[in-house]
């Protein structure tokens, strides 16, 4: 089999995620080799004339990215928090929040400088990074990831600090794009609070093929269950489940015991 088609059947195995990773990796590509052409006919121009003669660029603008650091932070962001987000929620609550924070970071953008009366170029995939952030911390705002040299953070604190430097920055060199950071952020959180994380796009939780499947997911479901109050074997159970859930929403789930962790497998095996 050759190297392509080795790649090809990779990327059919690979959930959303990593699909719109290379995605993004391939036009980054693109438009290395063809640089005048990626911003003339996918960038967003916040120039009226200029966005309504190619409506596209509403969201083909999230396909150029402007330098290495830039392409490396979102892919980076969107592989970690979007495979949380994929243990919680399902591919097409992804595709939503990601197109919903596209196309709410464009109108920022374009509300923006128009009522400045300047002239920008919008590039980057940040606000659809942004609405799958907050769409995530918003259903789970408890749940801790480890970071290095920092230690443990709570995700809506990640979030609230990613968002803070977003509004800082509307008032530097780079305000157009950050007003697009917060127009996806408005997205995120609009979905999740009042369309309910968009569950009637909802479809399956988890495609077919995806070759990983969070055994956290289908814990923090039955962290949700009602348990007769006649059956006391089962509502012991659901209580340790409760605490051991919470103890890795507090400290992540390397905090565990051996026991906690043969539990929850014996749990998911149900």
């Amino acid at each position: 089999m050759s190297i392509f088609a080795d790649f090809k059947e990779q990327l059919k195995r690979s959930d959303i995620v990593v699909q719109s990773i290379y995605l993004l990796l391939a036009a980054y590509v693109m438009s290395l080799l063809f640089p005048r052409s990626a911003l003339e006919y996918w960038a967003l121009s916040s120039v009226p004339e200029d966005w309504m003669h190619m409506p596209w660029t509403l969201f083909t603008h999230i396909l150029v990215h402007t330098g290495l650091f830039h392409i490396l932070a979102n892919i980076l962001i969107l592989f970690y928090i979007g495979s949380l987000f994929l243990d919680f929620m399902s591919k097409r609550q992804y595709i939503l929040y990601f197109l919903a924070g596209t196309f709410t970071g464009a109108v920022f953008f374009l509300g923006f400088y128009h009522l400045n009366g300047a002239r920008g170029i919008l590039t980057g995939a940040s606000a659809a990074v942004t609405s799958v952030m907050v769409g995530i911390a918003v259903k789970i705002p408890h749940y801790s990831l480890r970071l290095r040299f920092i230690g443990s953070v709570e995700l809506w604190v990640l979030t609230l600090f990613w968002i803070a430097i977003s509004v800082l920055a509307t008032g530097g060199i780079h305000a157009g794009g950050a007003m697009a950071h917060l127009g996806g952020a408005v997205a995120g959180f609009v979905i999740s609070v009042f369309f309910k994380e968009g569950k009637a796009f909802a479809g399956k939780k988890k495609p077919e093929n995806s070759p990983y499947v969070s055994p956290y997911a289908k814990l923090y479901r039955r962290e949700k269950k009602t348990v007769k109050p006649s059956e006391l074997d089962k509502r012991k159970t659901e209580r340790k489940l409760n605490e051991i859930l919470d103890k890795i929403n507090r400290s992540g789930y390397d905090s565990l015991t051996r026991k906690e962790k043969e539990f929850l497998m014996s749990q998911q095996d149900d």
